[in-house]
């Protein structure tokens, strides 16, 4: 039995108030997480331990990055189809995130954190140790989340535009590079 793609389309099988319901639930735990973790969303794609946390930055910090991406790409999504509900590409958003919440397991007593210090205090003497290797399988392991991320903002930008055509994926990176540039200087200057 041959499964279709459509099958596994969250933005196509479930309701827009039901993922509307599942996103803001899970950006409120992933906030949470962040406190509990030391994690920090200070971009649209980013997400950086730290060593003090006030409870209320990773909720801030999330509310903003997701914002701003949204708000980027509905402009992008009304250029192709003027239809395009705001909604539909928040969803998208809010679903998405939920690629970027388990990174921050790997910051289990400031663990991540540590090892990413050690390597930045002396980075032209770094040997390959264990704590080494971890690092680099924790970096290729949020490259593959942010690649499945970069995918499930995809489809459901798809969905709410209705566009099809291979230009629509170039919009759509490009749209992304811009928002992160654009959190990046929001976040460094004013949050």
């Amino acid at each position: 039995m041959q499964m279709k793609i459509n099958e596994w389309n969250v933005f196509e099988r479930l309701s827009t108030q039901k993922l509307l319901s599942i996103g803001i639930v899970g950006t409120v735990i992933g906030s949470a997480l962040a406190v509990f973790f030391m994690g920090r969303f200070d971009g649209v794609l980013d997400l950086h331990f730290v060593n003090e946390i006030e409870w209320y930055q990773p909720f801030v910090d999330n509310f903003f990055a997701i914002l701003i991406l949204s708000i980027c790409l509905f402009f992008t999504a009304k250029l192709l189809n003027s239809k395009t509900r705001f909604i539909d590409i928040l969803n998208s958003v809010l679903i998405g995130r939920f690629l970027i919440y388990p990174l921050l397991f790997a910051n289990v007593n400031g663990f991540i954190s540590e090892l990413s210090e050690k390597a930045i205090a002396d980075p032209m003497n770094i040997e390959i140790d264990s704590d080494t290797i971890l690092l680099i399988v924790f970096g290729l392991f949020s490259l593959a989340l942010l690649f499945v991320f970069f995918c499930v903002v995809y489809a459901g930008f798809r969905v709410a535009t209705n566009y099809k055509k291979w230009q629509g994926l170039l919009y759509f990176c490009l749209t992304v590079i811009v928002a992160e540039l654009l959190s990046l200087f929001l976040f460094t200057y004013f949050l």
